[in-house]
């Protein structure tokens, strides 16, 4: 099965800034489609929770993939992200903590038409998750590509999973080693998750225990 989705603003999603300067490539046109079609899954009511949303065109290809359904308005979109209350303590590039990394999120929301469903939480991951009590349907992680960083990602917001509900990790199989132990030795291994997809460098899966 081709869990892959190409929504009708995807020429408008593909020119959207992401990763460094003024690169569109940060997510790729392959990933944008897997996460369309991730988004398209998530339930009425349901909650998306991404972990380092950074200039927001990840966010955006969900939210495109909620609204193909239908559902815009009945999904929530909530992205993770220090923005301008991270340093250059708590983030490898400037980038990652600028303002105008801040306003470009914004600005790319509000292009995509989705700044009434997507609600960003200017807040570290782990203390962000404290503050969690409702189900998440999907979960993106791609903020900290370290082994710890991810581990700490995973496992503060995995528990928030039901059954049926999606979990995914960008930069699997490239030179962030971290993101492939995380989800060889606590997903895989856990037994808990359905064999994964790879689309990309997008690992993800569905909580099937």
């Amino acid at each position: 099965m081709d869990k892959s989705l190409t929504v009708k603003d995807f020429e408008k999603l593909q020119a959207l800034l992401s990763g460094d300067k003024d690169s569109k490539d940060g997510i790729t046109d392959v990933e944008l489609r897997h996460l369309a079609w991730m988004g398209a899954q998530i339930p009425v009511g349901g909650d998306y929770v991404e972990i380092g949303s950074h200039r927001g065109k990840s966010i955006c290809a969900v939210g495109c993939g909620v609204r193909e359904t239908g559902r815009h308005g009945q999904v929530r979109l909530f992205g993770v992200d220090l923005w301008t209350k991270g340093t250059a303590r708590s983030a490898k590039f400037a980038h990652y903590y600028s303002q105008e990394t801040w306003q470009i999120f914004n600005d790319q929301v509000a292009r995509m038409g989705l700044q009434d469903v997507v609600r960003p939480v200017m807040s570290e991951s782990v203390e962000a998750s404290k503050r969690r009590s409702r189900p998440i349907h999907l979960l993106f992680i791609d903020a900290g590509h370290d082994y710890k960083s991810v581990k700490a990602d995973f496992t503060a917001w995995a528990p928030f999973i039901p059954v049926g509900g999606r979990i995914a990790f960008h930069d699997f199989g490239t030179r962030f080693k971290g993101v492939d132990r995380v989800v060889n030795e606590m997903v895989i291994a856990s037994g808990n998750w359905a064999s994964g997809d790879v689309y990309g460098r997008i690992w993800s899966s569905v909580r099937v225990k």
